[in-house]
């Protein structure tokens, strides 16, 4: 506001000597004719002239009509109007913005609008609420069946149907400071009977608690650090374990029941950095590292290292053409499976992302990915396309 009110200044004041020498200047014309005219207001039965002021001799009323012309040219309105119209176009677009009550969003490095990441992870501290929906499939799905003696019988095949729901609000408590929470819930089951029998039925509930911290910012470059606490809750339901479970004992007993539904918690912590450099107005980079540690389900005595690293590039096509649309490109890796699956190697995501760009506090993202899970049993890769929907809104 202090900018706005010294644009704005030199030019209003101006205009307010001219106005007002104006508005003097008719005072005094006004007053000259009260001091001539006296008391006197016409009327229909005497003169149209006031007294001393015959047809022949109105030196006094022509100059009274001079005086007043020459207080109120032309040259002196426009000179007044231009002064109004160069008080208002002196103020900066921002300030004008500001006071309309414009949010301003600061995912912006020299002059590059950065599109979200779909997950949520960014470098930038802002307020935002996020919704995603993912649906998926997973492809080359096998799990082996063994009889009383271990040996493997068969092996069931076929596909898994995805669905994951995630909420997250994130509050900037400062310019440089961030929380944030995140609910979220995913859920899978076998598309055919093989695969619902050997896999059967789970849904994880989430809940997160995080935050971040600006740590450097020039023009063209952002820093954060973030910390996140993630606790999960696994129900299943597994039919192959109920039945090979009576198998190997014989004999239908209590505890089988345990095998076929039951619930498992998991927890992790992890740090990170987070980084954002624009060399362009249409062109941003992105990347994003944590490592921590957490326990998979089923093995709550058991802690392990966890790690992920994402790369991202984006391009706003609104700054190349008028087309309000942006790319995300993404690649991600992760040494952890909160399932508790034996990796053979890290988890590998492929993500990209179509995004809206007509509104810089509104985001909307169609993000295909295509994930490869590397497993060490029969040394075989379960392949997934995963599409997301995400909608961001910041506040």
């Amino acid at each position: 506001m202090s900018a706005t009110r010294a644009s704005i200044s030199p030019a209003i004041s101006t205009a307010r000597r001219h106005l007002a020498c104006d508005l003097q200047g008719d005072h005094r014309t006004l007053g000259v004719a009260e001091s001539r005219t006296g008391d006197w207001h016409g009327s229909p039965h005497t003169s149209m002239w006031p007294p001393g002021a015959e047809r022949g001799h109105s030196s006094d009323v022509e100059s009274h009509k001079v005086t007043k012309v020459r207080h109120m040219t032309p040259q002196r309105i426009r000179f007044v109007a231009l002064a109004a119209v160069l008080a208002i176009t002196s103020v900066p677009p921002t300030a004008i913005a500001a006071q309309a009550g414009e949010k301003q969003v600061h995912r912006q490095l020299s002059g590059h609008y950065f599109l979200p990441n779909h997950r949520g992870k960014d470098p930038f501290v802002n307020t935002y609420v996020r919704s995603s929906t993912s649906l998926g499939i997973a492809n080359n799905l096998s799990v082996p069946f063994f009889d009383l003696q271990g040996n493997e019988i068969t092996t069931l095949e076929g596909d898994l149907f995805i669905i994951r729901l995630e909420f997250e609000y994130q509050q900037a408590v400062a310019e440089w400071l961030a929380f944030r929470a995140l609910i979220g819930g995913s859920a899978r089951v076998g598309t055919d009977e093989q695969v619902l029998l050997a896999t059967g039925v789970s849904a994880i509930q989430s809940l997160a608690l995080g935050g971040s911290a600006r740590i450097y910012e020039s023009d063209r470059f952002y820093l954060s650090g973030t910390v996140d606490f993630v606790g999960s809750t696994l129900i299943f339901v597994d039919p192959l374990a109920f039945v090979q479970d009576v198998i190997d004992e014989g004999e239908l007993n209590p505890g089988a029941a345990d095998n076929l539904a039951g619930d498992e918690t998991n927890l992790r912590s992890s740090v990170g950095l987070r980084a954002a450099y624009s060399p362009a107005p249409w062109l941003g980079f992105t990347g994003v590292g944590e490592t921590g540690i957490g326990n998979p389900f089923e093995e709550d005595d058991k802690t392990e290292v966890l790690g992920s690293l994402t790369l991202g590039a984006s391009v706003d096509f609104a700054e190349l053409s008028s087309v309000p649309l942006g790319l995300l490109l993404e690649f991600q890796t992760e040494s952890f499976s909160p399932t508790g699956e034996d990796l053979a190697r890290a988890v590998r995501t492929w993500s990209f992302g179509l995004h809206y760009t007509g509104a810089r506090d509104f985001s909307l993202a169609l993000t295909p990915q295509v994930v490869n899970i590397p497993l060490k049993t029969n040394n075989v890769a379960i392949d997934g396309f995963v599409l997301d929907i995400s909608i961001r809104y910041f506040l």
